[in-house]
């Protein structure tokens, strides 16, 4: 089962870069994911229409996937930081907060007398991991909805994020940089042993010893060995470095990529499952106006492609980190260049240290 999901999620992998080197279709802000998890998706519509019945990759694959991605972020984030980058990441993190505070706000003077409306237009959804559905699903009616909105949004701000980045872009590129192709070819052994040994004890030691503290995930295990690493690596120059840092960084993208369309699977198997016209049409229209307003703060302030970056980030926080906001980013960098100041500042704050003051927040809301 493991291996065939696995199996499928990488044949979309390889045809979404197929395609994107083909029809370039990165100058769309269209990732090699995106294209291969949309044909994933339509796929799976076709076998649910044909058959009644649906399917979705393992929850372990998206876990080891997720959990070697951050191996290297965590490395690159310990090669980087510096003392201005820690100021950033409060900033950041203060932003999040206050996106946070006011969506559930003015949700709760609008809507507090109707948790069906909450759920849809509320922040129930925009941290989400499996802990968080867990710790809100006894404020909600019906169990499985928390789920099935984050879903149906996540695929959604998915397929709309390149006419959303491309409305967001109101400057000329100086320079267009495409990013080079990944391969496996020449990979450095030791970097893939150790991105495998750090993601298998990663996950052990979250099912087996950690489980019981909050939001501490496998792959933020994963994040802070990987920081350690990145630190260490600061002290040693050659190409033996270089070549270590590409294999790290191309299994890292591929296990990016992979996890997103395991995720485009999983929403799209819900939407068919799950999905009605009632909760489609309004979560659309929560989109829209969200969408709007990021347009138009990001026309005046995004004056080049890292800005671009970060306020593409932030629109799909805004509707539903993480998965869909890692796309938006590595979309703005595929076609316009590198912009590691600002990718690897937002993945602690979205994927890990915004749970905590987001689950503080809810429960003051909707707390006894």
């Amino acid at each position: 089962m493991i291996l065939t999901d696995t199996a499928i999620i990488f044949s979309l992998v390889v045809l979404g870069y197929r395609w994107e080197r083909r029809w370039k279709l990165s100058k769309w802000y269209i990732s090699p994911p995106l294209a291969g998890g949309t044909f994933g998706a339509i796929l799976l519509g076709i076998y649910f229409y044909l058959t009644g019945s649906s399917w979705s990759p393992s929850d372990d694959i998206n876990h080891a996937l997720l959990t070697s991605f951050l191996f290297f972020i965590g490395i690159k984030i310990g090669m980087i930081y510096e003392k201005k980058h820690g100021l950033r990441l409060v900033y950041l993190f203060l932003f999040s907060v206050f996106i946070i505070l006011l969506l559930e706000g003015l949700v709760w003077i609008l809507f507090r007398q109707s948790p069906f409306l909450i759920q849809l237009f509320g922040s129930s959804t925009l941290a989400w991991n499996q802990e968080w559905i867990e710790r809100v699903l006894p404020y909600f009616p019906e169990e499985h909805s928390v789920n099935t909105y984050y879903q149906i949004t996540l695929l959604f701000v998915f397929l709309l994020s390149p006419i959303v980045i491309g409305l967001m872009r109101s400057f000329i590129p100086l320079q267009q940089t495409p990013q080079t192709n990944l391969t496996i070819r020449n990979w450095n052994l030791l970097a893939l042993i150790l991105q495998a040994t750090v993601t298998s004890i990663a996950l052990w030691l979250k099912h087996a010893w950690l489980s019981h503290i909050l939001f501490l995930f496998d792959f933020v295990i994963s994040m802070t060995f990987g920081m350690i690493t990145g630190w260490l690596l600061r002290k040693i120059t050659g190409k033996g470095r270089e070549l270590f840092l590409r294999t790290v960084q191309e299994i890292g993208i591929f296990s990016l990529y992979g996890f997103i369309i395991a995720m485009m699977l999983v929403s799209a198997s819900e939407l068919f499952v799950h999905g009605s016209l009632l909760i489609i049409g309004l979560l659309f229209i929560k989109i829209i106006i969200v969408s709007l307003i990021y347009i138009g703060i990001s026309r005046k302030w995004a004056k080049n492609h890292r800005q671009l970056v970060l306020w593409s980030a932030c629109w799909a926080f805004t509707l539903s980190a993480p998965v869909s906001c890692m796309n938006a980013m590595r979309s703005v960098v595929e076609q316009h260049g590198e912009a590691d100041e600002v990718l690897f500042i937002v993945p602690p704050i979205i994927l890990w240290l915004i749970n905590y003051p987001h689950y503080a927040i809810f429960a003051w809301f909707y707390g006894p």
